[in-house]
């Protein structure tokens, strides 16, 4: 299942990972470690709205098939996703 969170960090530059959080069900927030092997759509930025697969591995929680969506809809889909969960 797909989920949706916010890219907080991208160091690209050589580098190329980066941080996503989400909203649990619980409503607690969660980090997940991204790698640039891991997006499938788009260029990573700080603040961006992303869409992903959460996977656990040895080392945690990871995003992987990661979509970048465009800036012009994130107040959409934060309100989607804040309805989907009250």
């Amino acid at each position: 299942m797909k989920r949706i969170g916010t890219v907080t960090r991208w160091l690209g530059d050589g580098k190329n990972y980066g941080f996503i959080v989400l909203k649990d069900e619980n409503s607690e927030l969660v980090t997940l470690f991204f790698h640039r092997k891991h997006i499938i759509h788009g260029e990573p930025s700080a603040g961006q709205i992303a869409r992903f697969n959460a996977v656990r591995e040895s080392s945690g929680l990871v995003a992987h098939n990661v979509e970048m969506l465009p800036s012009e809809h994130t107040a959409v889909i934060k309100a989607l996703t804040e309805a989907v969960r009250s």
